[in-house]
């Protein structure tokens, strides 16, 4: 099973992100993660993939679905990477409109990498129902 840990300050992170969603789109995105958890390996799941280029070092986390409401697919996309130790941290949530450009999300995932890396206690394990 991949252990999941998640990012969180006082101001932003994976919960308080969480929280702030439609319950419809939370309920799509806790039950991707809760799939993620009861997996042995990352590398074999086609909705998880290393990035490349600017965003090399960080793995994106694809939740993709059709909100039958608005009759739109929904994009969601959460950046993390995976530890020395095999756990996964999930750094960076962001609903993708549009192209395929990841600059700023990857500058924030970075800076919250840094951040887990100089203590711990940034990434506690995931809670999700």
């Amino acid at each position: 099973m991949v252990a999941l840990r998640c990012y969180e300050s006082k101001t932003a992170g994976i919960h308080r992100w969480l929280n702030i969603q439609p319950p419809v789109y939370r309920a799509e995105i806790d039950s991707v993660l809760e799939l993620l958890q009861a997996t042995t390996n990352l590398r074999w799941i086609e909705w998880v993939k290393p990035l490349r280029g600017k965003c090399k070092g960080l793995t994106e986390i694809k939740i993709d679905f059709d909100d039958d409401e608005s009759d739109t697919k929904i994009h969601f996309r959460i950046l993390g990477y995976q530890t020395r130790n095999g756990e996964f941290v999930l750094l960076f949530p962001f609903r993708k409109f549009g192209g395929p450009e990841y600059g700023p999300a990857c500058r924030s995932a970075f800076g919250r990498m840094r951040g887990v890396e100089r203590d711990g206690q940034r990434a506690q394990p995931c809670r999700f129902p």
